[in-house]
């Protein structure tokens, strides 16, 4: 019993180490991936000529054309409410009309478009 305890034991040890080896793998996965985000160049699209009262799309893509997921969606605009989907899209609904400023960050990469609210 001795024996097979102490191979439980070794076994448990060996999975839990595996385990921590994913995890960090993941993370650093996820850091070199925002790294190399934040300094390629982001476009905003579907942001031209908003809607006024109604929740627009708006997407983030890099220069292939693939969204861009791990970014932030923001406005300073105080007539204006960004929802963050968090899979590089946003719904922007605007309460007046004229110009607004909307901002996709990822990293250290700040991209900012000034889209038209009808």
């Amino acid at each position: 019993m001795t024996k097979i305890s102490a191979n439980i034991a070794e076994i448990k040890d060996q999975i839990s180490g595996k385990k921590a080896q994913v995890v960090e793998t993941r993370k650093q996965d996820k850091e070199n991936v925002t790294d190399k985000l934040s300094n390629a160049k982001i476009y905003i699209t579907s942001a031209n000529n908003l809607p006024l009262g109604a929740p627009s799309k708006v997407v983030a893509k890099d220069a292939s054309g693939k969204p861009v997921r791990n970014g932030e969606w923001t406005t300073s605009d105080k007539e204006a409410s960004v929802e963050d989907n968090h899979d590089g899209t946003a719904l922007i609904t605007a309460t007046k009309s004229g110009t607004m400023k909307i901002t996709y960050t990822v990293g250290s990469n700040k991209t900012t478009k000034t889209v038209t609210v009808k």
